[in-house]
């Protein structure tokens, strides 16, 4: 099964462009994941879908309370093996001392797995797999049952793969921040001469077979490809669906670079690389690849609304300071509202101060096209439909 689904924050005008109309798709659509199905939502995404799983929590947000949240993403370090050009983050990074204690970082999973919370989120910031405790923390993961998802450029992988067994053990996905297919492309977008892209498409196929060999009553992690779409690796897209299906992957995944030298700014040129990959996905409708075309963070501001649910996903940096969401760099005072090394986590949880900063946020400051407006449609269903949801 093959299809695309874009991102409902993408431009009306972008979308009028692509010389095609897009389906929209509704949860009640019989056609929702139909063969080479082309989905664009002024809905409900699938991809948002999930938050119905937390609508007791959407619920008491909506109330004006603060619940518990449904995940807490970790940035464990903050430096990276790669030089990305185009990377968000890298004006924020620091030296290869910059990681999260291991002895705190235990103290946050029991006070977390106390409270009941046992999904993470782990990305960065930094490269997650480089922390040097890193099997230490996989380990402890496994043993304290929690599950995990995973954004991480694996290249670790390659020179460790017995790492590979522990992040399956607890991971419910793993997404390969990937960006090229081929050695000179990928030196030239991750910035570094020496980086061998043979030897990770080779740790990836070892993962997918890995998580193969589980069986249906284990969980297997699904395993993922993203790409940002540049100057770099425009040449690659369509060759990169190739390798992805040879990988033997679940998803890939495809993001515009937005607001930097190396983006695509031509709408012409956008338009004729999603033409392709319309045509890509015809070609592969049978197979078991996801493809997903989401908005960058960039571009023309659509809407200004204040973000209700980043509450049930906040972040811990790697210096343990407590952040309301991901994208805080450019607003670290405002948007943070303490520190685990302070009494821990929820002493700051739920405070009026939390409250008062949640109060504060300014839409203006917030990321172009931030994935967490993509719930607002479902919040809405949550509001008007919840009366009904225990009837089945």
């Amino acid at each position: 099964m093959g299809f695309i689904k874009l991102g409902r924050n993408f431009k009306d005008s972008f979308l009028r462009s692509l010389a095609w109309k897009p389906a929209i798709a509704t949860p009640a659509s019989s056609n929702l994941h139909a063969p080479g199905q082309f989905i664009y939502s002024n809905k409900i995404e699938t991809s948002a879908a999930n938050l119905l799983v937390a609508h007791g929590k959407v619920l008491e947000i909506l109330r004006g309370k603060i619940p518990l949240p449904e995940v807490v993403e970790l940035f464990i370090t903050n430096f990276c093996d790669f030089s990305c050009p185009h990377c968000r983050c890298a004006p924020y990074r620091g030296g290869n001392d910059q990681y999260f204690n291991f002895g705190t970082m235990g103290a946050l999973f029991d006070e977390l797995r106390e409270k009941g919370i046992k999904t993470l989120e782990f990305g960065g910031g930094g490269e997650p797999l480089m922390h040097p405790q890193v099997n230490d923390i996989f380990r402890r993961l496994n043993e304290q049952a929690f599950r995990v998802g995973l954004i991480t450029n694996g290249y670790r992988f390659t020179q460790e793969p017995g790492l590979m067994d522990l992040v399956i053990g607890c991971s419910d996905w793993v997404r390969f921040s990937l960006d090229a297919v081929s050695n000179d492309t990928f030196r030239k977008v991750h910035g570094k001469s020496n980086l061998n892209y043979d030897a990770l498409r080779e740790a990836i196929i070892a993962m997918v077979n890995k998580t193969r060999q589980k069986s249906p009553a284990d969980h297997r992690p699904r395993i993922g490809l993203k790409m940002i779409i540049q100057q770099f690796n425009k040449h690659e897209v369509l060759r990169s669906i190739d390798e992805a299906l040879a990988m033997g992957v679940d998803n890939m995944q495809f993001k515009f670079l937005e607001g930097h030298p190396l983006a695509l700014n031509s709408d012409r040129e956008r338009s004729d690389i999603i033409d392709g990959l319309k045509l890509k996905i015809q070609e592969i409708k049978d197979t078991g690849l996801v493809v997903e075309i989401l908005a960058g963070y960039g571009g023309e501001r659509q809407e200004l609304k204040k973000c209700r649910m980043a509450v049930l996903h906040p972040l811990v940096d790697w210096d343990g300071e407590i952040y309301m969401c991901a994208f805080f760099h450019h607003r670290k005072e405002r948007h943070s509202i303490g520190n685990i090394n302070d009494g821990g986590f929820f002493v700051h949880w739920g405070t009026e101060e939390h409250k008062r900063k949640i109060a504060e946020t300014n839409p203006k400051e917030c990321v172009i096209n931030c994935p967490m407006l993509r719930y607002d449609p479902v919040i809405e269903y949550i509001e008007k439909e919840s009366a009904r949801f225990h009837y089945i």
